[in-house]
């Protein structure tokens, strides 16, 4: 049977798939009945909470195999690819770093490539990981980093939704890119003057306004014009 799903905190697309027996999410995501959340959302992998899906029905395959023998079926592999960009202080990749993943039962082990991507296959249920990087070019020579996977959300523009549990889940999407590109914007909804510093350097920084112009200058605001530049800057 169709079902409507309500998307939760930490939920993306490809796990919500699983849930549902589908092994490949874009069967969801390219209903028609989800086109209007799909022209909304970047990405199948950020959702926010409270998003609507559409779950279709699962069409029925049937295979032509002989009887009195033996056949051989294969699942998909229940796996995701989570990547990660390493970039100094001067916001330069760092390559070459040793980069180990504890993630479920596993430990992972990779390499940074030349732009600094580093990226490892996880369990699709996984949703807390522990990164410790080791690289000459980072202080002390490495970083410990807790990551909390699908959690991310999509980012929305002020104003802001009145709910005030709605509204700090939009703005934590904002900081939390900020802070994971390097502009320390605070951790909490209170550090607004923080969040306020740190979006401004952003858009100094990516969006190239020309500052002889009072109204060129940085806003602050998370309108449609910084979401878009914040999107292609962090890759979501």
């Amino acid at each position: 049977m169709p079902a409507i799903h309500r998307v939760e905190q930490g939920e993306f697309l490809a796990k919500i798939a699983q849930r549902y027996g589908f092994s490949d999410y874009n069967t969801i995501w390219n209903h028609p009945k989800n086109a209007p959340l799909k022209k909304k959302r970047s990405s199948p992998n950020v959702l926010n909470p409270g998003d609507i899906l559409f779950i279709p029905d699962k069409s029925e395959r049937q295979e032509a195999r002989g009887t009195t023998q033996i056949h051989n079926f294969v699942a998909s592999t229940r796996t995701v690819e989570l990547q990660i960009v390493l970039t100094d202080i001067s916001k330069n990749p760092v390559s070459g770093a040793s980069g180990t993943l504890k993630v479920e039962t596993s430990i992972l082990k990779e390499t940074s490539g030349g732009d600094g991507l580093i990226s490892y296959v996880i369990p699709i249920r996984s949703e807390k990981g522990d990164l410790t990087v080791e690289s000459e070019r980072l202080i002390a020579g490495g970083r410990r980093i807790p990551l909390v996977i699908g959690h991310l959300n999509d980012l929305e523009t002020e104003p802001f939704d009145p709910d005030p549990k709605k509204a700090s889940e939009q703005r934590a999407a904002w900081r939390d890119r900020l802070n994971n590109m390097g502009f320390f914007a605070g951790y909490e909804d209170t550090d607004e003057e923080q969040f306020r510093w740190a979006l401004e350097e952003f858009q100094c920084e990516h969006m190239k306004k020309d500052h002889s112009s009072p109204k060129a200058k940085p806003s602050g605001i998370c309108d449609a014009e910084t979401r878009d530049a914040m999107r292609a800057a962090y890759g979501c």
